[in-house]
């Protein structure tokens, strides 16, 4: 099936707000590492939830475009980003299982957004 390059964009900014939603699990293990109510823990706190309003916003312009079983299945790859950049932020290992997990997961979404309207 063809999508419309219109659609291709709506999935493009969905992996961007799933992006930015899963970097609120970084933020939260960053404050987590602070002092309870300390300046920083406060100040990533604060962080995390102007994160969870910009993609709260933009989820819900979101759903005005792209199918809600779309949008669902795509926040799986939530777990992809998460991984990746606890990674490349907190230096976390990703493991074979990770990776065989997250492949699956892809596939998965690749089934959902190809599928016949």
């Amino acid at each position: 099936m063809k999508m419309s390059p219109k659609y291709l964009a709506y999935l493009f900014v969905l992996q961007l707000f799933i992006l930015l939603y899963s970097t609120t699990a970084i933020v939260a293990k960053l404050a987590s590492r602070e002092q309870f109510l300390s300046r920083d823990y406060v100040l990533f706190y604060l962080l995390m939830v102007a994160i969870l309003a910009v993609y709260a916003i933009g989820w819900q312009q979101l759903i005005k475009h792209v199918d809600l079983s779309v949008t669902f299945a795509n926040k799986g790859i939530g777990v992809f980003w998460t991984m990746l950049c606890a990674n490349m932020i907190l230096g976390e290992t990703i493991t074979w299982n990770n990776i065989v997990g997250g492949v699956l997961v892809f596939c998965g979404i690749i089934v959902i957004n190809t599928r016949e309207q």
